[in-house]
């Protein structure tokens, strides 16, 4: 099972809200979740009103498995968000059908993944 949260570069209100947001999934979602943080509108630059090491910071505290900001209108990072997610769910249950724990396997093969859409910012969270 997989969620993704997205909120607008442009309303700081919407990225303040991911942490409610996160709360709600682990409260009513599956268990052992894989969520990815989108911040959407990247086309938007001069509007911005959130930092992507702002959304590192956050990704990181809540351990999410990857921030990517995007853009719908430009068709940017749309289909890396849902071919990231494809991924870990086929690793994540590609390990049940062998028997092995995913807690342990994935340790080793495993790391969040923070990209930023405009190469002038920092790819990772470090």
């Amino acid at each position: 099972h997989a969620a993704i949260i997205a909120y607008d570069l442009t309303r700081r209100s919407t990225f303040e809200s991911v942490p409610h947001w996160i709360h709600e999934i682990e409260k009513y979602g599956a268990a052992n979740l894989v969520i990815m943080l989108i911040g959407n509108k990247c086309d938007l630059w001069e509007k911005r009103h959130v930092l992507f090491e702002d959304a590192c910071t956050l990704a990181e505290k809540y351990g999410l498995l990857a921030v990517l900001e995007t853009s719908a209108k430009e068709s940017k990072n749309i289909d890396e968000v849902f071919m990231l997610m494809a991924r870990e769910l086929i690793a994540r249950n590609s390990l049940h059908l062998f028997g092995e724990s995913p807690v342990n396997s994935l340790a080793l093969d495993s790391r969040p993944i923070l990209v930023a859409q405009d190469p002038r910012e920092k790819t990772h969270c470090s």
